[in-house]
This record gives C-alpha cells, sequence and structure tokens, in this order.
C-alpha cells in the first residue's frame, strides 16, 4: 500500500516542481501583457492572504480544512512507520498564528532503514493527503445523488425575483415555478428554454 504511496508522491513532486517554475512565468507574461490584475489571473497558484486573496469569512473553512489535512498527514506518516517495525516516541500539534500543525516523533533509526522503506514512511503523509482529496473530488461529484432524497428540484423555471417595473409584479412571486409559457412546457424543456419560449409570445398590439 505505502509502496504504491511512493510512486505516487513522487509523480506529485514533480508536478509540484513544475507548477512552481511555471507559474512566475505565467505570471510576468500576465504582467507584461495586462498589468497586475491580468498577471494575478494568468497564475496557476495564488498565495493564500487573509483579507486579500481570500475573505475573512472563508477563514473557518480553511482552518478547518488544514485541521483535517494536517491530522490525516501526520497519520500517513505514523501508521507507515509502525508498518515498517518502527515505535512512535509521540505526536502533537501547534498553532502558528492562524496556522494549526501537527506532528510525529519518529525515531532516528528510520535514517538507517534501506532506502525503500525510508521512503514508505516519508512519502505515507502526502499520499494520505492525496487518497483525502480523491475521496472529496468523488463525493463532491456524488452528493447531489446522496442528498437528492432531501430535496425537491423545481421542475420548470424558479422565480428568484422581480424588478421594481416588472409587469408581473402582483402576479407571480419569488419562489414560483413557472411550468408553462407561450405553449412550452417547461417541466419537460427546462428554464434552458425559457428565452426561446418567450419569443413565441403574442403581444397584442
Amino acid at each position: 500500500f505505502y509502496t504504491i504511496g511512493v510512486v505516487v508522491a513522487l509523480l506529485l513532486f514533480c508536478c509540484c516542481v513544475g507548477v512552481l517554475l511555471i507559474n512566475p512565468i505565467l505570471w510576468l507574461r500576465g504582467f507584461f501583457s495586462g498589468g497586475a490584475q491580468a498577471a494575478q489571473q494568468s497564475q496557476v497558484l495564488s498565495p493564500v492572504i487573509p483579507g486579500l486573496t481570500l475573505p475573512f469569512s472563508l477563514l473557518p473553512y480553511l482552518f478547518t480544512s488544514l485541521v483535517i489535512a494536517g491530522v490525516i498527514h501526520e497519520l500517513g506518516h505514523a501508521f507507515a512507520a509502525v508498518g515498517e517495525g518502527l515505535q512512535i516516541n509521540g505526536a502533537g500539534a501547534f498553532l502558528f498564528a492562524i496556522y494549526p500543525g501537527f506532528f510525529d516523533d519518529i525515531p532516528e533509526r528510520t535514517l538507517r532503514l534501506p532506502p525503500i522503506r525510508q521512503l514508505r514512511v516519508f512519502t505515507a503523509g502526502a499520499w494520505h493527503n492525496a487518497l483525502l482529496c480523491l475521496l472529496v473530488l468523488v463525493l463532491f461529484f456524488v452528493s447531489p445523488l446522496l442528498l437528492s432524497p432531501f430535496y425537491r428540484t423545481p421542475q420548470g423555471a424558479y422565480v428568484t425575483s422581480l424588478t421594481q417595473n416588472s409587469a408581473l409584479l402582483g402576479h407571480i412571486f419569488p419562489g414560483d415555478v413557472i411550468t408553462k409559457v407561450a405553449g412550452c412546457d417547461l417541466r419537460k424543456t427546462g428554464a434552458s428554454e425559457w428565452d426561446n419560449c418567450l419569443t413565441k409570445l403574442h403581444v397584442p398590439q
């Protein structure tokens, strides 16, 4: 299991080095072609700076994500070390500003293991994080299916708001679902055909 992790971690390492090398090149190209805003948009990676590149309202989500990723990462090192016959001396956590960190105290004799066994221990954290990312990605795509029994999807065009000068004020309200208009059955076509259906309306002269 952790031998696969060695291969995956080394591949991810190569990808990370490539991204770090190409990121400043993309930034410079964007800067000289369109200024600072174009440079920022052209980057593959952007630094996470609360209040600047990340709204303060998202800090709890960032903190929670870092805690989960950090714990999973260190568990990877610990499990791999135990699998190689090592005894963990201890583990701990710390808080640096808003950044939560975690660590394992692995015996020094880890460095006396054969190289492949060392790599299993040292790359296990990244391997666990890669698996965590894969799990989150799968949950992201299947969550609509898993949660569908608890929600009702409107069959038609869902009214979210009305403009102040709309002629429909007092006739339809936010939250209403329009199922038919001008002979079009929006329950079958969906809201994507809304504009086409409106062009079929007959406006009396």
